[in-house]
């Protein structure tokens, strides 16, 4: 098998294994096989918008469906979190309000070691 890295302008093998004649399996994979694996998220309904939590930690950023409050976005969202048998929290500040989108800057998490916050 090939490790092969993708951009919708280029492919990229990273490592070539060797193919023989006898190896080789050919198959077709159309558009609607591929769909069918993936399923759309659905459609936003009035004042929802989708939140964009910012974080250096890998696997980041997070990404959480909010509901407007009086048309707004919310000015922070927190989210209570276990490690340690600890009950840690992380809050986010909002960046920027693009209408279905907002983008929220961590501003602190008591679970890093020794905590931090990030002067707003």
């Amino acid at each position: 098998m090939a490790t092969i890295a993708q951009t919708p302008d280029t492919t990229t093998v990273l490592d070539e294994p060797v193919v023989s004649e006898e190896t080789l399996l050919v198959g077709t994979v159309t558009m609607a096989d591929l769909r069918q694996q993936h399923q759309a998220p659905r459609a936003l309904r009035d004042g929802e918008f989708v939140a964009t939590l910012a974080c250096s930690a890998p696997g980041a950023p997070s990404h959480v469906l909010g509901r407007r409050a009086g048309g707004r976005a919310y000015d922070r969202v927190a989210l209570a979190y276990t490690s340690g048998g600890r009950t840690q929290q992380r809050v986010w500040a909002l960046e920027a309000d693009r209408g279905a989108q907002a983008h929220y800057r961590l501003l602190e998490d008591t679970g890093t070691r020794g905590g931090f916050a990030v002067a707003g």
